[in-house]
């Protein structure tokens, strides 16, 4: 019986074991330690030692492994490692771990990292970055920036025909810029030199937008001054007075013995009736009636600075239910001047303060940001 000739070996290509341990020393990198929460937690409780299975998991290390059985990929994974000073090899091959001289980071330091936008959104891939940034030393981590983009599906939202309820879900969307992590501020500024004045072309770039490159504390900077100009905006907005409310004198009429059954609606029709016969060249439009069911006197403001020719028009013609006329007449100056500065006082109250009068502050409610990492 003839023996059953042995499988090939599968080759290992060099690229793949190169980027199997760079992947492994940004796993266990100083930046990556200090964002795994998981990882960290699995090895301080295994005195420092991860097990390569768990490795394998991620989404990065599948992805360069896919072509390989989980056998083959393991042992690729422990030859990537041990070309690594940074990591140790456990003795069965089933665990590794960082130097154990090198104790866990508790800051990243910001004189070594850089901001670079201007890639392009769409088909740019972590190996692209990477690449990008190979040639220069001391490159420690490239992390592309990222956020959550709505994807609705399942209905066609134009065709009124249409009443499938649509799907809504999230992906993540590269911004076009990356965090690019430097072993020290010297090899940092090599590189930010160097693409300050980039004059060559590259597939991964925006052709549209330039690029930018700076310190990751100028970045900082820069989105706190935004962060405050946008809120200066609001501010404004959420404090401006009602234009309608700042006005000149001669505008407010003070209403007294209104019926107790009369609304503010019934106030106002009854005006605008009374309007048709009108023929002067004033103004006599409501701008606002200051008034609620059941109060015996209020005010109104008109558009425009025609109190005067309002009282003696309307004079005997607000009647309901064949009661007395309301009564008409102009504010005094001074009591105007009083009435428009409270009114206008309480227009500036910002729209943000009212709701939290009526709503609470909303502790506990949709407050957390972020959620789990991928890797």
């Amino acid at each position: 019986m003839a023996e059953a000739e042995p499988k090939p070996v599968q080759e290992i290509p060099e690229e793949v074991l190169e980027k199997v341990a760079e992947q492994l020393r940004f796993y266990f990198g100083n930046v990556n330690m200090l964002r795994d929460k998981f990882m960290k937690d699995v090895m301080m409780k295994n005195d420092g030692w991860f097990p390569l299975e768990t490795l394998l998991s991620f989404n990065r290390l599948k992805t360069l492994l896919k072509d390989y059985d989980n056998e083959k990929a393991l042992k690729i994974v422990v030859d990537g490692a041990k070309k690594l000073p940074l990591l140790e090899v456990h003795s069965d091959e089933k665990l590794v771990r960082r130097d154990q001289t090198m104790e866990f980071p508790k800051t990243r330091p910001e004189n070594n990292t850089l901001v670079v936008k201007g890639f392009k959104t769409d088909d740019v891939t972590m190996d692209d970055c990477l690449g990008f940034f190979k040639k220069y030393t001391g490159i420690d981590a490239v992390i592309m920036r990222s956020y959550r983009e709505k994807v609705v599906e399942g209905a066609d939202l134009e065709d009124p025909n249409d009443h499938k309820l649509p799907e809504v879900s999230y992906r993540k969307k590269f911004k076009g810029s990356v965090f690019a992590v430097f072993d020290n501020t010297e090899n940092a500024k090599v590189c930010l030199e160097d693409l300050k004045d980039f004059k060559g072309e590259s597939k991964l770039l925006n052709p549209e937008t330039p690029l930018q490159v700076m310190w990751q504390t100028d970045h900082k900077l820069q989105k706190h001054e935004a962060t405050k100009a946008r809120q200066e905006l609001k501010r404004k907005a959420d404090t401006k007075v009602d234009e309608k409310a700042i006005v000149k004198l001669g505008t407010i009429i003070n209403m007294k013995n209104v019926p107790a059954d009369v609304s503010r609606e019934s106030l106002k029709e009854t005006w605008s009736k009374a309007l048709k016969d009108y023929d002067g060249e004033d103004d006599l439009t409501i701008a606002f009636i200051d008034y609620k069911l059941g109060q015996l006197d209020g005010r109104i403001r008109l558009a425009n600075q025609s109190a005067k020719s309002a009282v003696e028009f309307m004079k005997d013609k607000l009647i309901f239910n064949e009661k007395p006329a309301v009564e008409l007449s102009e504010l005094a100056a001074e009591d105007e001047e009083a009435y428009l500065k409270q009114v206008a006082q309480l227009k500036s109250v910002p729209k943000r303060a009212k709701q939290n009068k009526h709503h609470g502050h909303g502790h506990g409610h949709n407050r957390q940001r972020g959620g789990g990492r991928r890797r």
